[in-house]
């Protein structure tokens, strides 16, 4: 009945009647009292398609990137609740480093480490868990200074399996990989992640923004994102904005004209960052939305979030 009453109201409306006279022609033909406003609705706001965030965001000429950073699995936050937070409005997602914490090759000591295999078969979980949530869209991966340990691993172990391997973890994760155990006997196939893109440097430029997973840093707040700005003005990168990995802290300013932001982390705070160092600070956990209008780095529209509010 309700599909037959909208089609009448269009049909009235084609034939050039005004929405009071449709609605006096409703009270008339299927007693029923309908407003003008209900009556416009339903003959022209309904035959239009709602769009979609990014359908909005493509109509102003915007996009989103999603930049996320030091995730350290598997110490990583929830990092699925803040991509289906954002999953309808960005175009890339981009992991500034440290996606790994590669904590069973690291030169600190610890009890309890995680072991490698089980890192990377985390890590392939998670991200094939992103690319349920964001199908369509490419997904780029920075290499971070816990990701070259693997590099650093190899070089000193892989002996004669060394050519079998690639230097970087995350290509090895990316391009698939298989698990055997040799006491059961079985194999567990981990397959390619086909829309993600490994870099394998430590920064990536996405237009006029570059991300960046530094080795060195500084304890001062915001000096990194300095220093950042002045290796790639030196360098001779055409770029507006600069956010940085690494220091687990966030800081934001300008620097020669070019705006820097120390997006934070999205791991949780290990033991040994807080073991008796005077000098040591919380890290900050966040991550950044970032808006691109006409391609170009949006300030007042682009947000670096706060974990802790």
């Amino acid at each position: 009945k309700q599909l037959e009453i909208e089609e009448y109201c269009k049909a009235l409306k084609d034939e050039g009647h005004t929405y009071a006279n449709i609605c006096r022609l409703l009270s008339y033909e299927y007693n029923i009292t309908r407003s003008e406003d209900q009556v416009r609705y339903i003959v022209s706001r309904k035959d239009k398609p709602r769009l979609s965030v990014k359908d909005k965001l493509f109509l102003n000429e915007q996009e989103k990137v999603l930049v996320l950073c030091d995730l350290h699995i598997p110490f990583n936050l929830d990092i699925l609740s803040i991509v289906e937070k954002h999953k309808d409005e960005i175009s890339t997602i981009i992991i500034g480093g440290d996606l790994v914490d590669c904590a069973e090759i690291s030169k600190f000591v610890s009890l309890g480490k995680c072991t490698l295999e089980e890192e990377k078969i985390k890590s392939h979980q998670l991200l094939v868990e992103i690319d349920k949530i964001c199908p369509n869209i490419p997904k780029v991966l920075i290499t971070g200074n816990h990701e070259t340990r693997w590099g650093r691993y190899l070089a000193r172990n892989g002996g004669v399996l060394t050519n079998f391997h690639s230097g970087n973890i995350l290509k090895e994760i990316c391009d698939g990989f298989t698990v055997y155990d040799h006491n059961k006997n079985t194999s567990t196939v981990y397959g390619k992640l086909s829309s993600y893109h490994v870099v394998e440097d430590w920064f990536f430029q996405y237009g006029d923004m570059i991300v960046c997973h530094p080795i060195s840093f500084s304890s001062i707040e915001g000096r990194t994102g300095v220093m950042a700005v002045d290796y790639f003005v030196k360098q001779g990168y055409d770029f507006s904005s600069c956010l940085v990995a690494h220091t687990h802290k966030q800081a934001t300013g300008w620097r020669f004209g070019k705006f820097f932001s120390e997006t934070g982390c999205l791991c949780f705070e290990q033991d040994y960052s807080n073991s008796g160092n005077l000098k040591y600070a919380p890290c900050q956990q966040g991550y950044g939305l970032i808006t691109f209008t006409n391609d170009k780095y949006d300030h007042n529209e682009s947000r670096i979030y706060s974990i802790d509010g």
